[in-house]
């Protein structure tokens, strides 16, 4: 494995890490305001406010909430602190990259394409409103609170999770 290589595996890790740490950072300190404004949406369609808490819509994030994305920067930067110090473990890369590759890619392609997701939620829903709801107006209400940027990390975070993780894994399959 030659220094390039080592570069592209670790510069995943630390882009992965910081993800990890902006984006719950940013729903935590919007998502109030997002929520607001979804609900706003969804009750000028003429249902009540709640709907979409009550049906598992919330673009909020506790500070509960955040242990998790933030456990994995930690993860993702002390992988790659460890393949600096002591070289690659292709073991536990493999093992890291895997879960990033299923995992996270499978959660942040929610993230990204947030409105299919949530359409094809609500229309297998056994709630009969959720089939009528405008998903995409309670959407762009919502994304609109967000700093515009957040859309381009979420892309990048999806990309690293995928693309990367492919790419690690097959460097160190090499």
């Amino acid at each position: 494995m030659n220094n390039l290589d080592i570069t592209v595996i670790v510069g995943q890790l630390v882009l992965l890490a910081l993800t990890f740490i902006i984006i719950p950072i940013v729903a935590q300190k919007y998502g109030r305001r997002a929520q607001d404004a979804a609900e706003k949406a969804v009750a000028s369609q003429g249902f009540e406010r709640d709907l979409l808490f009550k049906n598992g819509v919330k673009m909020t994030e506790s500070k509960v909430e955040m242990l998790l994305p933030l456990a994995f920067a930690v993860m993702y930067a002390v992988v790659a602190v460890m393949s600096l110090k002591s070289g690659l473990n292709r073991t536990l890369l493999w093992i890291i990259e895997g879960f990033t590759f299923v995992v996270v890619g499978m959660v942040t392609a929610q993230q990204v394409f947030i409105t299919s997701f949530i359409k094809r939620v609500f229309k297998n829903s056994k709630d009969e409103r959720l089939h009528t709801v405008d998903v995409e107006r309670f959407i762009a209400a919502a994304t609109a609170e967000f700093p515009s940027w957040l859309r381009a990390v979420q892309i990048v975070r999806f990309a690293l999770a995928t693309i990367g993780a492919l790419l690690v894994i097959a460097l160190i399959s090499l």
